[in-house]
């Protein structure tokens, strides 16, 4: 469509539907669009006309874009029509029905263990509720709170499985309602909306375990089944699609990420703890939000792979818009991208835009007239930001690929790690984070490590035995699942472009590419070293006024943020990040995610580099002094240590154009052949 005028004036009319979606890709397309059409009316041609649809529009926004020519020359508006649709009958049920009506159903001794389930009291204490077992009952005598003993899967995860954000998602409670839905009616199935994986994990745990004793046998398969709906178990779909018989109940847990509709028609009832729509439902502002709804259908049911989330034309991530650039550049190459991305629906800020254009110079996508390179055409094509997509092809290059695809994979600012708001947690969490390290001063190598040693008790012990070692090391086990999963598209797609080989040889540690494509894997420094090569626009120098302080290039002083792992021990040296983080309070900025970076590697794997005598200078701002064993020739070592960056550099491009034009042409003339010379 973007390269046939003929084909596209074909057409009568053109419909772009769920607008309100905003992907990258449909940002473009109604740019180009709506560009094409004043075109075509401009000189006096006919045009098909734009047809935008959504559910959920903000239709000033796309009705003031799509403005339409009027007779005097003016432009208005494009008219817009809305059609209601068919709302369906539904009862609400909140949290103070809801523990009232359990208290009725249930007597306390069968609660016990389920109310009392730790996140469950935190809940009820955070919201000042009164506990389904200390309201006045029926004459069930009362039992020794010290004599109960708490479900073991729950009271194990309760610590750990619920840091993130500080979900509080009350387990036991929502179990107690699951199981009083099915006591108490005949009919229909039950959709629970939980955070994520780790929460419908124990929930499903927890109503197995407690079913039965709440008056419902999850083991008998003919009454019920539990169904988890999440994008790392695509089963779930399809079990959901599963004929099951007509007294058959299920029990949908589900995350409420909207991208792919789902229709389930006999969906009665629906649960929220009210942690996933980012809304409270309740009565009143003291009210938290667990409510549940009766006599929904059919119901709409929306799931995304929460890993690739379409992203609109971003404003203000400097990642998102070095991609969208080179989109950009693609789709459009004879216009510049400042003024393609100026005529965009919401046009990001024109300083911004210049600095990724400036950035993907540096890292040879694009070259000096904004042209792209064929290592440019290559990283546009693959699922992960320009900086990390380069990482992921050094991998391939110089025999590192299963650390350096997982650090590409994880990513930005997003931590493998849990967060948390309380201090003897957040202790933990770092202790873990250093033991990770393995004395390599690098968070990405702490979260590398981290990740494999959960893949390998995944392949070793299953899911159940990932997941108990994520929980009890403090890692977030769903990350490392959307990690897991996009290093698996990456690898797909490399051996598609004949970039790897097409089957992959696993060895004893699961290592992505297996062994050929990792012979190099084990060199601590020289992995660094190539993070250092596509990140070093993000390099710090230690402060001679503090040994806590750091600077950048534009002279902001800087300090490490309390979570990295060179924040309490380091080596008073260079440090690389991947983003400056400034408080909301204002003060000084934080490097978040660091890694140590020796000087050598900084002068071969960095910017340019100006020589003066034994003094060496980095991109005009950071200065090196060379020191030879002997004490003496400092300004030949100095020269020469130039003339090798000059002699690297070479090589690095003709690896890159050569991996470039490889992956662009889709195919080689050996299928197990390495794209790398």
């Amino acid at each position: 469509m973007l390269h046939s005028e003929s084909y596209r004036v074909s057409f009568s009319h053109i419909i772009l539907d769920e607008v309100h979606e905003r992907a990258l890709d449909l940002d473009l397309l109604m740019l180009f669009l709506r560009n094409f059409v004043d075109k075509r009316h401009g000189l006096g041609l006919h045009a098909p006309k734009i047809i935008v649809m959504s559910a959920a529009p903000d239709v000033g926004l796309f009705a003031s874009y799509f403005r339409n020519v009027v007779n005097d020359g003016g432009r208005l508006p494009a008219p817009h029509l809305h059609i209601p649709s068919r709302a369906f009958p539904v009862g609400k049920h909140y949290l103070d029905e809801i523990i009232e009506s359990l208290s009725r159903f249930y007597p306390p001794r069968a609660l016990s263990l389920l109310i009392d389930e730790p996140q469950t009291v935190k809940y009820f204490r955070r919201y000042n509720l009164l506990s389904v077992t200390d309201r006045p009952s029926s004459d069930e005598p009362e039992v020794d709170r010290n004599q109960r003993s708490l479900d073991p899967i729950l009271s194990q995860l309760a610590p750990f499985t619920f840091r993130e954000e500080n979900p509080l998602i009350p387990v036991g409670l929502i179990c107690a309602v699951i199981c009083y839905v099915l006591s108490s009616t005949e009919k229909g199935s039950i959709l629970v909306f939980l955070p994520g994986l780790r929460h419908i994990m124990a929930v499903e745990s927890a109503i197995r375990k407690y079913g039965k004793m709440l008056g419902s046998d999850f083991s008998d398969g003919n009454r019920y089944k539990i169904l988890q709906l999440h994008s790392n178990l695509p089963d779930g779909q399809k079990e959901l699609f599963s004929p099951v018989s007509r007294d058959c109940r299920q029990v949908i847990l589900s995350t409420d990420v909207a991208e792919t509709s789902i229709t389930i028609s006999d969906v009665k009832f629906v649960i929220d703890p009210g942690k996933v729509n980012k809304e409270f439902m309740s009565h009143s502002q003291e009210q938290p939000g667990l409510h549940a709804v009766g006599s929904v259908s059919p119901a709409l049911l929306s799931v995304q792979a929460e890993q690739a989330e379409s992203k609109q034309i971003p404003r203000d991530d400097a990642g998102g818009l070095q991609q969208t650039s080179l989109q950009v550049k693609r789709a459009v190459s004879s216009a510049s991208i400042q003024d393609t991305l100026r005529d965009s629906i919401e046009p990001p800020d024109e300083a911004k835009v210049n600095l990724a254009i400036s950035n993907l110079q540096l890292l040879k996508a694009l070259d000096g007239k904004e042209g792209l390179t064929p290592l440019g055409v290559l990283l546009s094509e693959l699922p992960l930001d320009p900086r990390r997509a380069k990482l992921v092809l050094l991998g391939v290059i110089f025999r590192y690929l299963d650390p350096l695809l997982i650090i590409g994979a994880i990513g930005g600012d997003h931590s493998l790690f849990y967060s948390s708001a309380e201090q003897s947690t957040r202790k933990d969490v770092h202790r873990a984070r250093v033991e990770f390290s393995r004395n390599t001063w690098s968070d990405h190598l702490s979260a590398a490590n981290a990740f494999k040693s959960t893949r390998k008790a995944l392949h070793q012990g299953g899911r159940a035995a990932a997941f108990e070692f994520a929980v009890s090391n403090h890692i977030h086990f769903d990350r490392f699942y959307e990690v897991l999963q996009t290093a698996r598209q990456m690898l797909e797609l490399l051996a598609r472009k004949g970039i790897i080989p097409c089957h992959e040889h696993p060895d004893g540690d699961f290592q992505f590419g297996g062994a050929r494509l990792n012979t190099n894997s084990w060199r601590t420094p020289l992995i660094k070293a190539l993070l250092f090569h596509v990140m070093y626009s993000n390099l710090a120098a230690p402060s001679s006024a503090s040994r806590r302080r750091y600077f950048t290039e534009i002279n902001e002083t800087t300090h490490m943020s309390p979570s990295s792992v060179n924040y309490t021990e380091r080596p008073r040296s260079l440090f690389i990040s991947n983003s400056k983080n400034k408080p909301s309070s204002g003060g000084t900025h934080f490097l978040k995610q660091t890694s140590h970076i020796t000087p050598l590697a900084a002068c071969l794997m960095g910017g340019r580099l100006q020589g003066n005598g034994r003094r060496i200078c980095m991109d005009s701002w950071l200065d090196f002094l060379v020191h030879t064993n002997e004490g003496v020739g400092g300004d030949r070592a100095a020269r020469l240590l130039i003339e090798l960056r000059k002699t690297l550099q070479i090589a690095f491009d003709a690896a890159f154009h050569s991996l470039g034009c490889l992956g662009n042409n889709k195919s080689t003339k050996d299928p197990n052949s390495i794209g790398s010379h």
